[in-house]
């Protein structure tokens, strides 16, 4: 149940709050008074997209808080989405909007929350309808899931049956990629054959193709190779002035100066360390000299390799190791299809067993379905009577389609008819406005029992009604309004004088700037209002009178 709602720099309303009772509250105004903003409001805190205009001109941001009480049979469910009410059974939802981003925050009881999170909360508390809503009963495709709200149990079977048609899916995938066919499984097994034996043949290994493509450099460029390795060690060692002899002589000079000053015995074993290394140059250098070599026939067989790989990697992968993943690959559905003809036999065991199951399961939930429309058809006719649709007949038509889905294998119609001797058609052919509020209304009255929501918000239910029918719509929801918390917009008298707590919405200007407020009021005020809805612009004491008499007869 809401206990308040607190906005700020939303449209129009700079600032203002309303504290709800239980039972039924109503909100009226003037046309373009601002009762939108409220639901957009309430919309806008319960997780929903706000509209573009939504933060007041000249502000920074939009706020809206709302404060909820919770009945006991929820604060399981909301503490596993992590949104656990306080002590007192209270949640504190507040929802930030910036102007200039567009973006928004949540936080419940001061834990910043997702958008989703405040969502899934807002469809255990609260069931709101508006005209879009409305509409949305005449979908067919919405019926079945209407209907499975009255079915205690059915939930539990359909994630069963959904967690089977899911097994199902991935069996036929394993089932297709098999291949019944025994020309096409022939067919299959070739060319995996040839693709394992062509990947196999070439006898690939991982980092070959650099290696080959650097053999390869070396081979075409071995005369060069030889000349500088030549003029190398020459220099090095080859000659009267070569390297090698400068520095034994310098050497020479630098072990006699160690007899002179023996700080100089640092140049001398430098001079000793690097000879060593020299020599040792010099003999690698010539060791490398020996391995040069320049053959043309290693330089095609090496192009021979390097073609091969090329044209493996065009059919098989970008790299050598992709081709040999490939090729592992490949081995599997090789193997996986030789042994396809046991295999084909335990999926189709396997599929036969869980069809069977699914059956079994669409027949259960089917069976509460038939059973809930018989009840609630009844119900709803009824309901529907006492909104002076006296002669309507209303019907939950279950038929079954040729094969299942998560749902099951049933489709549900709702068919009415309105009047006597008319034969009952679907509800989106005849209904009109005010039919299908009532149909609404009657469907609400019905579900209370078996719906988790503790407020229901109701904006147009008074759309297409009016006289008597609207005395009727009133009685109802002041009957509804006994079981759950209601809030409802509304431009009917017969409806707002049923309130419980009633709240007005007026748009003022003060030549600079407009701004919309809403307030609580007393039962005189209340009176006043009663009357402008009776009588229009002009209150008059007949009217006054008649809405203190439509008041004294809740």
């Amino acid at each position: 149940m809401i206990n308040s709602l607190y906005i700020k720099n939303v449209a129009l309303i700079e600032e203002t709050e309303l504290e709800f009772s239980p039972g039924l509250n109503i909100i009226t105004g003037e046309t373009g008074s601002g009762k939108s903003m409220i639901a957009d409001s309430l919309n806008f805190i319960l997780g929903r997209r706000a509209p573009k205009d939504f933060v007041r001109g000249g502000e920074s941001f939009a706020e809206v808080t709302c404060v909820i009480e919770i009945a006991d049979e929820n604060r399981e469910r909301l503490t596993e989405l992590d949104a656990e009410p306080d002590e007192d059974n209270l949640l504190i939802i507040k929802r930030n909007m910036a102007a200039d981003t567009g973006k928004s925050v949540c936080k419940i009881n001061g834990k910043t929350v997702s958008v989703g999170t405040v969502k899934d909360i807002s469809e255990i508390l609260f069931d709101i309808h508006s005209q879009h809503e409305h509409q949305g009963l005449l979908k067919t495709a919405r019926h079945l899931e209407i209907l499975d709200r009255f079915c205690e149990g059915a939930d539990e079977i359909k994630a069963r049956l959904a967690e089977i048609v899911k097994q199902l899916s991935a069996l036929d995938k394993q089932i297709a990629e098999i291949g019944v066919n025994d020309e096409d499984r022939a067919s299959r097994l070739d060319l995996y054959s040839y693709q394992i034996n062509e990947i196999k043949t070439a006898a690939l290994k991982d980092g070959e193709e650099e290696e080959l493509f650097s053999r390869r450099k070396i081979l075409n460029n071995s005369e060069e190779i030889a000349e500088k390795t030549n003029a190398a060690i020459e220099l090095l060692s080859g000659s009267d002035t070569s390297a090698t002899d400068s520095l034994g002589e310098a050497a020479n000079y630098i072990a006699r100066l160690t007899y002179l000053d023996s700080s100089c015995e640092v140049f001398a074993q430098a001079a000793e360390s690097i000879t060593a290394q020299l020599d040792e140059l010099v003999r690698d250098m010539q060791t490398y000299q020996s391995t040069i070599e320049h053959d043309p026939y290693e330089v095609m067989r090496i192009d021979e390799r390097l073609n091969l790989i090329y044209n493996l990697k065009r059919k098989y992968g970008k790299n050598i190791r992709e081709i040999l993943d490939f090729l592992q690959k490949t081995e599997q559905k090789y193997e996986m299809l030789e042994s396809s003809e046991e295999r084909l036999a335990g999926l189709n065991k396997a599929r036969v067993g869980l069809r069977e199951s699914a059956e079994e399961l669409c027949a259960a939930v089917s069976e509460k379905r038939i059973k809930a429309a018989s009840e609630i058809s009844q119900k709803i006719a009824d309901n529907l009577r006492e909104l002076e649709m006296k002669d309507a007949k209303f019907e939950a038509v279950i038929t079954r389609r040729e094969d299942f889905n998560a749902t099951g294998y049933d489709r549900a119609e709702f068919m009415i008819s309105p009047n006597a001797g008319e034969e009952l058609k679907p509800l989106a052919n005849i209904a009109s406005g005010g039919e299908v509020s009532r149909v609404m209304l009657a469907l609400k009255t019905v579900l209370a029992d078996a719906d988790t929501a503790e407020t229901f918000v109701f904006d147009e239910i008074d759309t297409g009604v009016s006289g008597r029918t609207a005395q009727k719509v009133a009685e109802k929801l002041k009957i509804f309004s006994q079981k759950r918390q209601i809030l409802c917009i509304t431009h009917l008298p017969q409806i707002a004088a049923m309130a419980d707590r009633h709240f007005l919405v007026e748009k003022k200007s003060d030549g600079e700037k407009t701004t919309t407020s809403a307030a609580s009021l007393n039962e005189e005020k209340i009176i006043a209002e009663l009357a402008r809805l009776i009588g229009g612009a002009v209150i008059t004491e007949a009217t006054l009178k008649a809405a203190s008499e439509l008041r004294e007869r809740q």
